[in-house]
């Protein structure tokens, strides 16, 4: 999920780009597990097909995102390595996202409170250096 403004252009061939900007991801070590956690990366999605897919730089590691927070609204599973990095998330808005009815995607709501979070926890987030 992207936070803030983003840029979107088009090739001439009609291909889709966002240029590269701060990207919230949703991280865990493997699929169904019960903790989650984040981390924020610039990010540049394309147009592949249906789907808007890109790479996320993540502590050495290359990890392709696609859609909002980097599987399409769901966390992406990653290595421990990247998951022992990453941030926690607060149980106030992990509980707005689990209760988020959005298919493929995220409703304005939780976007919201996703967004603001991340803003004010950006620095933590994306692992710069105060």
């Amino acid at each position: 999920m992207y936070l803030g403004t983003i840029e979107r252009y088009c090739d001439s061939h009609g291909t889709q780009f966002v240029k590269k900007s701060d990207y919230l991801l949703f991280v865990q070590t493997k699929a169904m597990d019960s903790e989650i956690r984040a981390v924020v990366r610039k990010v540049a999605l394309k147009q592949w097909g249906h789907w808007m897919m890109g790479t996320a730089r993540m502590f050495g590691e290359s990890i392709t995102v696609s859609g909002s927070l980097g599987s399409d609204g769901l966390p992406q599973t990653v290595s421990q390595e990247i998951f022992d990095r990453a941030c926690l998330i607060p149980e106030e808005v992990l509980q707005v996202w689990k209760q988020d009815t959005g298919h493929n995607g995220i409703e304005a709501k939780t976007h919201n409170a996703l967004s603001l979070w991340a803003k004010e926890n950006l620095i933590e987030l994306s692992g710069r250096i105060k």
